[in-house]
């Protein structure tokens, strides 16, 4: 038991925590107090020397009542593991939570006889941030915006991070707030101060400071600061990061006013005034630009749904603030000492961050690079690199879906010519010639594509073929060793040289690049299976992996060495802002080279450190004919709108806004075929729809992985199903469908770590049952409910009985091909091989006579990369949906 008493703190007859001068000298483990640094709610905070790795740190001992709670520890520990994993400049690094023991510093007698260390205390450790607090800053008087908008931008940035991950702050004002001597802003006490909402006792509020009280309910409960809270936090109600988006609000109109958005004489004033006053919006600054206030208004709105739902957006929209601002400067003058360097660090970085919707550009701190366009078709535009000599370039264009054509040009040159070879990707180029390609490389589905992986010597001759089913890969400079992507029935398998395996995923790879020096191979994997979103890797020859960015939550496409073999670079784009370059190094933070208002794409560096550049305009589209309708039509809606599902009365569409994410998850929309307007209907990533459109499937991305959500098209509540240890496969082409009287529903699931398995849903009981082995996938659910049709272990469309799992394989078929529906009596499959112009023939499921049933092609072929298509059972009605590139190659020169 830890003794006590009340007076010396946890260590009996020892110098106690709050006994600063006593605690000096004293240790934990290896970690050596220094001196004091505060003592809150939360704990004690020490400046500690780790005497290990020589670098000081911040400690912060937990207090008795929540480190005796096991129900609340175990909780603290996860959300700690959670939070350690943010790793973000404006976020304070959690290095760890130990359980020590505290010895108290040596005394003279102490050599002859040590004293006995106390019982183990759980201590936090945490990175010490040396700088000036923001309510130190603030005191001096109003910033002005450009200053308080360097400051908000870094604190956005790292809330983003940390939401992300699944963090919420939930005591986000001034005092947790440090601007470093660098400029560098850190948020402190990141997700650390909380605990369930549903446990938050009214009473929990403080004034000034979080607090943490012996309530007889939830001991070590942390509501938040009164002055700060959002108006659902203040009521006890359960919040998310919108709560971190209103605290935000209200420290910047802080720093703008120098005075808090919410106060009152007491406590309970204050707590009044978040639930009913405005802020005193007269008092902000007269010349503050309107999109400015537009933020505050926007992020202290009272009601939740009022309020922007995720900090990207307020960052967004901060920054076109300052954009807007920067031409005028600063029409005030700070009357005080202004804040360290922020300015300087902070607000050029704000500034550069913003997309001008005029051109290409650097940051400023450097020259404006120059661009030379290099192809001039009304096409796509897909690898390119640069030849040994680096005067001429090889690239692969096309107008269509498998017309991939390879073309060289010179980089001083507007003309182009085709090279004697087929149908083919540039995947990489050796010092001596030898050529890397992908022939017929084409989509299967979403952005993963296949070819066969072949070798050709740049100065002529026919392509040999090496491996079939294979993604990606590259050639060493020297020549001598090739990495692949390979595609396998579940997982993609990166090998290096060509044969090692050094990384396999249920996602998948892509822009496989090897390192000038052959040791080290570059990626970007994607976790989820068809999703664009994903993060920069790295892996040498013995499979050690470096993750060289955390997961980020747009599309990232394109990658390249830097001809020193240093750095990585690497492309993103960003949904409603445009394209971004980074440069990265392992064990830093990526930094900004580029931004562009449209998609760019980064394909290869020269030695002398040009670099091809693809920028492009890349979009979803859909169309299709539903019931009563006797001409295909376009539905327009957001761009990059998904399909996930058509009811089998042709009737009613659903899918996803996927520009519209809250907390990782899309926005799920339905459509009628009478041409109305789409309706929202809640958030998942939708994946199939009821036989009459009245219920749309959904499946979750970031939480709640092993459910199922049932949203209603009309009135009614939504449901949530339990699958158990079940998630449902992400897979874009993994769909679900039902049978006619939709009572069964089958979709791909995935159980621990085994392959997909497809399931049988009985959908008013809410219970699955297993049909078949584990390594199908895709099924199609006959009308009757009796069989699923899938994608066997072999790649084979096979048939499935339910329940009994017996199989056969279907005849007739051919390889490549993927059933899309049944006929409306249940004998014959609607099959297609995933490539426009797509041509679906109707095969008989036991006999395999085959015919042409349906011919869809998009009106422009220009760019179409791949598509989805969802039929009706006999395919009276469709709906696709496809993707355009249209994309131009550009020489950059200027780029570092």
């Amino acid at each position: 038991m830890r003794a006590s008493d009340g007076k010396g703190g946890p260590l009996s007859g020892a110098p106690g925590p709050r006994d600063p001068g006593r605690m000096t000298g004293a240790s934990f483990g290896h970690y050596r107090i220094v001196g004091p640094l505060g003592i809150g709610g939360m704990g004690e905070v020490w400046r500690a020397e780790d005497t290990r790795l020589g670098r000081e740190v911040a400690l912060k001992v937990l207090p008795a009542a929540l480190a005796d709670d096991p129900e609340r520890m175990a909780r603290f520990t996860r959300e700690a593991r959670v939070l350690a994993s943010v790793n973000h400049t404006n976020v304070a690094a959690l290095y760890g939570l130990e359980h020590l023991s505290l010895r108290p510093p040596p005394q003279p007698e102490d050599v002859a006889a040590p004293r006995e260390p106390s019982e183990p205390v759980h201590v936090l450790v945490m990175e010490l941030v040396e700088g000036e607090g923001l309510e130190e800053i603030i005191a001096r008087g109003p910033l002005p915006f450009a200053e308080a908008a360097a400051i908000g931008l870094q604190i956005c940035r790292g809330l983003q991070a940390a939401h992300e991950c699944g963090v919420v702050h939930r005591d986000l004002k001034p005092a947790n707030v440090k601007v470093r001597g660098d400029g560098v802003v850190k948020v402190l006490d990141f997700g650390l101060a909380t605990s369930r909402p549903e446990e938050m006792p009214d009473t929990a509020v403080s004034q000034g400071l979080t607090t943490t009280k012996n309530y007889p309910t939830a001991l070590g409960v942390v509501l938040g600061t009164a002055g700060y809270m959002s108006p659902e936090q203040a009521r006890g109600r359960p919040v998310d990061r919108r709560a971190d988006i209103w605290a935000f609000g209200a420290l910047l109109y802080e720093m703008l006013t120098a005075a808090k958005a919410f106060r009152g004489e007491t406590l309970s004033d204050t707590v009044a005034a978040v639930l009913k006053d405005e802020p005193d919006w007269a008092a902000l600054p007269a010349d503050l630009e309107p999109v400015a206030q537009h933020v505050l208004r926007r992020c202290l709105a009272k009601e939740p749904s009022r309020r922007f739902h995720h900090i990207a957006d307020v960052r967004i929209e901060l920054e076109e603030a300052v954009a807007v601002a920067a031409p005028h400067g600063d029409r005030r003058r700070r009357k005080s000492k202004p804040a360290g360097r922020v300015l300087l660090a902070g607000g050029a970085v704000a500034v550069a961050a913003v997309a001008v919707i005029a051109t290409l550009r650097a940051p400023p701190d450097r020259p404006l690079p120059t661009f030379r366009a290099l192809s001039f078709r009304s096409a796509r535009v897909a690898g390119a690199r640069f030849t040994p000599d680096g005067h001429s370039v090889v690239y692969a264009t096309s107008t269509s879906q498998r017309s991939l054509a390879l073309m060289s040009t010179r980089t001083d040159s507007i003309e182009s010519s085709p090279l004697d070879l087929p149908s083919a990707d540039i995947l990489g180029i050796a010092s001596d010639g030898r050529m890397a390609l992908l022939l017929d490389r084409h989509c299967e589905g979403s952005w993963v594509s296949v070819g066969t992986l072949a070798s050709a010597d740049l100065a002529g001759g026919a392509a040999r073929p090496i491996l079939e089913r294979v993604n990606g890969g590259d050639i060493s400079r020297d020549g001598t060793r090739v990495a692949v992507v390979r595609e396998l029935p579940t997982t993609q398998r990166l090998e290096y040289p060509l044969g090692h395996t050094v990384f396999e995923t249920r996602g998948w790879i892509s822009h496989v690049r090897i390192s000038p020096d052959g040791e080290r191979v570059a990626f970007l994997h994607h976790p989820f299976y068809g999703d664009d979103r994903g993060l920069v890797a790295m892996v040498d020859r013995s499979g050690t992996l470096t993750r060289l960015t955390r997961e980020l939550s747009d599309s990232v496409q394109g990658l390249a060495w830097a001809p020193d073999g240093r750095s990585v670079w690497f492309s993103v784009f960003v949904f409603g802002q445009g394209g971004v370059v980074w440069k990265v190094r392992p064990g830093e933070e990526p930094v900004e080279r580029l931004r562009s208002p449209v998609s760019v794409r980064i394909q290869d560096i020269a030695s002398d450190g040009r670099v091809l550049l693809v920028a492009g305009d890349t979009r979803a589209e859909i169309a299709g004919r539903l019931a009563g309708q006797d001409e295909e039509r376009s539905y327009e809606g957001w761009n990059d709108d998904s399909v996930g599902g058509l009811s089998a009365d042709g009737r009613v569409i659903a899918g996803n806004i996927q520009v519209a994410t809250v907390d990782g998850e899309y926005t799920a929309f339905s459509r009628s075929s009478d041409g109305s307007t789409p309706v929202r209907l809640g958030y998942g990533d939708v994946f199939g729809v009821s036989p009459h459109g009245r219920w749309v499937f959904a499946r979750r991305m970031t939480s709640k992985l092993n459910s199922l959500l049932m949203l209603p098209t009309g009135p009614g509540e939504s449901r949530t199903i339990d699958l158990g240890d079940v998630r449902p496969d992400s897979s874009s082409s993994s769909m679900l469908t039902c049978s006619l009287d939709g009572r069964y529903a089958s979709f791909a699931g995935l159980a621990g770590e085994g392959g997909p398995r497809i399931y049988v849903l009985d959908v008013a009981q809410g219970t699955i049952r297993a049909v078949g082995p584990e390594g199908i996938r895709s099924p199609v659910m006959a009308p009757d409910g009796s069989r699923v049709a899938c994608l066997g272990p072999d790649d084979a469309i096979t048939v499935y009985a339910v329940p009994s799992g017996a199989a056969h394989r279907v005849p007739g078929t051919v390889p490549g091909e993927r059933p899309l529906q049944w006929s409306r009596d249940g004998r014959a499959l609607l099959v297609w091989n995933r490539v426009f112009p797509a041509r679906i023939h109707q095969v008989d499921a036991d006999h395999g006579s085959r015919r042409l049933a349906l011919e869809i092609m998009p009106r422009n072929p220009a760019g179409v990369l791949y598509g989805q298509i969802f039929l009706t059972p006999g395919g009276t009605s469709y709906v696709y949906r496809f993707r355009r590139d249209v994309s131009t190659l550009f020489l950059v020169e200027g780029l570092r």
